[in-house]
């Protein structure tokens, strides 16, 4: 209602106090009591009439003149009904304690000893990727921008790529420095490095005694030596029996015996 009642009030105004001006005067302007207006002026005027109507009027630039109203990055300057929350880095700093000063996002709380990275967090990540209801776990190492939905994704991020928290797994093979940060880890290097509490897999051919601590390379040995469980892969050449074991020997076969490049 309050947009029809400014329009009305114009719309009176108008008849009240403005009239075309002559036509001699040539001349598209509006004139009160006969005087010649320039748009300027009745913008003015009609500025004035919305005021009083309890209306807001942006203020007008002079000509040449440059917005009063600044733009800056990281800070809370916003547009008026933005639907970008107000954003702001608060420090928080242990007394007594040097170099304990932290940047930290008032949004999600995320923080950094880094202000570039704090800077960055702020103007990629947090707003735009963090959606209503969701927590949000960001790690707190300098300089490091990993962020997840879940707590536990957190943990191991940091115990993985920071070593924080992490309980070692030493190797008990003696003079061996090797240590793992999972008991998996731990396992295949004993089995594969010092042949501990090895599972083998023996080869099934009648006298053969090969062994292996993967199926994988008893598979390999298979096919190789005894020609077991083979694809072949045979060459099409008119007349040409050769055949393969794996492609890309039938690939360097065709090429140095029949000339072709495929």
């Amino acid at each position: 209602m309050a947009g029809l009642e400014f329009l009305a009030a114009i719309a009176n105004a108008t008849e009240e106090g403005l009239k075309i001006a002559p036509a001699e005067a040539e001349s598209d302007d509006l004139g009160v009591d006969g005087a010649i207006v320039s748009p300027a002026g009745l913008l003015s005027s009609l500025s004035s009439a919305g005021a009083k109507m309890g209306e807001w009027n942006p203020p007008l630039h002079e000509e040449g003149g440059s917005c009063p109203v600044a733009w800056k990055d990281d800070e809370d300057v916003l547009a008026p009904g933005s639907a970008r929350s107000s954003r702001k880095i608060r420090k928080e700093v242990v007394p007594g304690k040097p170099g304990s000063e932290w940047h930290v996002c008032d949004i999600c709380d995320y923080k950094t000893q880094s202000l570039a990275t704090i800077k960055t967090h702020i103007k990629n990540g947090c707003s735009r990727t963090q959606k209503p209801g969701i927590k949000m776990h960001f790690c707190d190492e300098l300089n490091c921008t990993y962020k997840t939905k879940r707590a536990g994704d957190l943990k191991k991020h940091k115990k993985f790529v920071h070593s924080i928290n992490v309980k070692l797994y030493p190797c008990p093979f003696p003079g061996c420095t090797y240590t793992a940060k999972q008991a998996s880890n731990l396992t295949q290097h004993t089995q594969n490095v010092h042949s501990l509490n090895v599972q083998w897999h023996r080869c099934t051919f009648p006298h053969c005694t090969f062994k292996a601590k993967q199926t994988g390379d008893l598979r390999r040995h298979r096919q190789q030596i005894h020609d077991l469980d083979v694809k072949w892969h045979y060459c099409r050449e008119v007349g040409c029996g050769y055949k393969a074991k794996l492609k890309h020997s039938l690939t360097q076969h065709i090429k140095r015996r029949h000339g072709v490049r495929k």
